[in-house]
């Protein structure tokens, strides 16, 4: 049996064989044949001469890509727009099952599937309009509200005529609800195997100095960086005994470290591009002290699920599933740069109270343990192959 998963990520494809920058490398789909003898994603996929060294092959066995012409930004897309349109209709005759994970893609598959009275299964990972408003080139122009709130309707209808649904956190869970609860899951694909897992964190570990902070997510507007730095910025009057390193992909890593030199922050605030998920990410996670979200919309966010498993203290944005993660005393109200640098400035000196919440984080992330989200994650899948084909 065949699935076809919809997602909205780009792709590259070189020498004939599918790439992808840090994230759904072939071993991300791979996990599909525990159920399906096949997946197929339906993905934008552009043609390079050139590919960097650390991207990794998407494509494998068992894994065969349904290529979406690629598109850049709200301008590139209205222009492509009939031709993607196109695109998914020829994807949605092949028979199988459908699995639509928000987006563009998701949304012109679900047309063609919903046309042609067809079962499909659905997957929430975050607020569907919130991020559509943190989009420049829509912003300019008057339309982030419009496009936010269209974004926001398609998705719930997407969500309530699925045969099932799959969430990251009961936020978007609430946000999009199926017509039918008996057939919704709620998982994150966060992986927590043994080599991610460490220990409680001892109060004299908080005790040296500079106090090290770090942040890792997706440097895009929406994850918020931009007011983390001012945040650090007005941090830096009142207590300057600390650095901090931000990382991650995304095309706002040069806008970020124009703001850092521009705030006087060089060589204390680091902005740094992705660093692949294993031993050398973790590293960066051991040598902080307080690990920072401060996104302005969030589904159910992995970094910080990982960060809480290497026993690391978090600060977070009073948003999505980040609620569900840390007390509500380390929550923060969004785009609020005096209450983020406060509430750092509160702790920084703070051992046993930084102790205490490395116990409770550690605590808290082992509630993902592989063996209860891959569980989920199967019987969802089992559900799709028997009701959705």
């Amino acid at each position: 049996m065949t699935v076809f998963v919809a997602i909205e990520q780009h792709f590259s494809e070189y020498e004939g064989h599918i790439y992808t920058d840090i994230a759904f490398s072939y071993q991300y789909w791979k996990e599909y044949s525990s159920v399906f003898d096949e997946v197929r994603p339906i993905a934008r996929v552009q043609k390079v001469d050139e590919l960097p060294s650390d991207w990794q092959r998407a494509d494998g066995p068992g894994v065969i890509f349904m290529k979406v012409r690629n598109y850049l930004g709200f301008w590139d897309f209205l222009k492509k727009f009939c031709g993607v349109l196109m695109d998914t209709y020829r994807v949605t005759c092949s028979k199988g099952c459908y699995l639509l994970r928000m987006g563009n893609i998701s949304t012109f598959c679900w047309i063609w599937l919903f046309l042609k009275r067809r079962p499909y299964a659905f997957e929430v990972v975050g607020h569907a309009g919130k991020s559509v408003l943190m989009v420049k080139n829509v912003q300019e122009f008057g339309l982030a509200k419009l496009i936010a709130s269209i974004n926001h309707m398609l998705t719930r209808l997407q969500a309530k005529f699925a045969q099932c649904c799959s969430y990251t956190s009961q936020y978007v869970r609430g946000l999009y609800p199926s017509s039918n609860k008996a057939n919704e899951w709620v998982f994150s694909s966060v992986k927590l195997d043994e080599s991610v897992i460490t220990s409680v964190r001892p109060v004299d570990s908080f005790r040296v100095k500079p106090f090290h902070i770090v942040s890792i997510g997706r440097l895009e507007p929406e994850k918020g960086h931009a007011v983390l730095i001012d945040a650090l910025a007005n941090l830096n009057k009142i207590n300057p005994g600390f650095t901090a390193k931000i990382i991650g992909p995304g095309k706002e890593i040069d806008n970020l470290k124009h703001q850092v030199n521009k705030l006087g922050l060089t060589g204390k605030v680091e902005v740094s591009a992705a660093i692949p998920w294993g031993q050398q990410l973790f590293e960066e996670l051991d040598k902080a002290h307080l690990f920072i979200l401060p996104s302005i919309t969030e589904g159910m966010p992995r970094a910080l699920i990982e960060a809480m498993a290497r026993g690391l203290p978090a600060i977070g944005s009073d948003t999505g599933g980040i609620k569900e993660l840390l007390s509500k005393k380390y929550l923060i109200p969004p785009d609020d740069v005096g209450a983020l640098a406060h509430k750092i400035a509160e702790i920084i000196d703070n051992p046993q109270e930084l102790a205490a919440m490395s116990k409770a984080n550690l605590s808290k992330a082992l509630e993902y343990r592989p063996e209860i989200m891959n569980q989920r994650k199967i019987e969802f899948w089992q559900f799709i192959k028997n009701n959705c084909c």
